[in-house]
């Protein structure tokens, strides 16, 4: 109990418009240990960064909102926490790598400025010094301190925000897709020095994205998320274990990935596009792409299904009533 460091129990998160509310996460579980990294995975929309929102307190006011659950992190609800008590964990306890380093850098100051003023937010009354090593724990030269953002490339700006978000040592790092806009081969490179400074500060984290190779490099749990739901949860052995049963999702990810060892011609990807999250289809949300759906599918939600060593799996094709139904 004592080494555990974020746990998520029951959150759900919609989105309020003038017609209709969106729902956005609906009934997200799950735990996280001090110095784990966990791989938060799913397609476009499946609810992952307004998850991660929600743990900063970061949803839009007046729009987006926590409605249910809570988000306990070191002993502490976040969701009852107020706003100011919120601005010293942020950035302090839990910081977060945005996906476009352009839109979270301010053009008019310089990258020195900036991860200074992260120091400066927190106590520290002279950063110089703190910036220079975080610059170079990124691979950047200290020198560089003193330029703009215009001046650096795509991959050499991600590192800065990085720093920015690592220069206080947080117990949490929330990394949201940190290498899409970036070539493969920067991609690479970054997510190696993202692994490599986890380990040496020992900070959690949390790493949305769509790619399991990603995954399988640089995390210990995974969370596969649909709809606003975790579909199937477990270690990365558990979810990466071909001989185990898994969610037929989960089977569809895997099968959109090429691979080297099998001779097949074509991908398999899942058919058809993910549920309008304003207009949720009834039973489990998955049942109109999925090849295994039953009429129990279809009026039923998903029921959860644990095996003995923790490996989770929200689908009626592992539970007991779904086989005396097939029956």
């Amino acid at each position: 109990m004592e080494n555990k460091l974020l746990e998520l129990k029951d959150v759900r998160v919609k989105y309020h418009t003038l017609d209709y509310d969106v729902m956005a996460v609906n009934g997200v579980s799950l735990e996280l240990n001090k110095g784990e990294s966990l791989g938060l995975v799913g397609e476009t929309g499946a609810g992952k960064t307004t998850l991660a929102l929600s743990i900063l307190g970061l949803l839009p006011k007046g729009v987006g909102e926590v409605y249910e659950g809570e988000i306990i992190f070191k002993g502490e609800d976040l969701l009852q926490v107020p706003e100011k008590r919120m601005r010293d964990i942020r950035g302090m306890h839990i910081s977060m790598i945005f996906q476009d380093p352009m839109t979270s850098l301010n053009p008019v100051y310089t990258v020195g400025d900036q991860i200074a003023e992260v120091l400066q937010l927190h106590g520290n009354k002279h950063p110089d010094e703190r910036v220079d090593e975080i610059l170079g724990l990124v691979g950047i030269d200290p020198s560089r301190k003193v330029c703009y953002p215009h001046q650096f490339s795509g991959g050499m700006k991600q590192r800065i925000v990085i720093a920015m978000a690592l220069a206080c040592e947080p117990d949490l790092l929330l990394a949201d897709e940190p290498t899409t806009a970036l070539d493969v081969t920067i991609q690479a490179q970054v997510l190696a020095m993202i692994d490599d400074i986890q380990k040496k500060l020992g900070t959690s984290m949390i790493l949305i994205t769509h790619d399991l190779g990603v995954v399988a490099e640089t995390c210990d749990k995974v969370a596969i998320m649909y709809a606003g739901e975790i579909v199937e949860y477990g270690t990365l052995h558990q979810v990466f274990d071909k001989t185990r049963p898994h969610h037929p999702y989960t089977v569809g990810l895997f099968g959109s990935i090429p691979d080297l060892s099998s001779d097949k011609r074509r991908l398999e990807p899942i058919y058809g596009m993910t549920p309008d999250p304003s207009d949720l289809p009834e039973g489990c949300y998955f049942s109109p792409r999925c090849n295994h759906c039953t009429e129990l599918c279809k009026q039923k939600g998903a029921a959860i299904h644990v095996s003995e060593d923790g490996h989770m799996l929200k689908c009626h094709l592992f539970t007991q009533e779904n086989k005396e139904a097939a029956e």
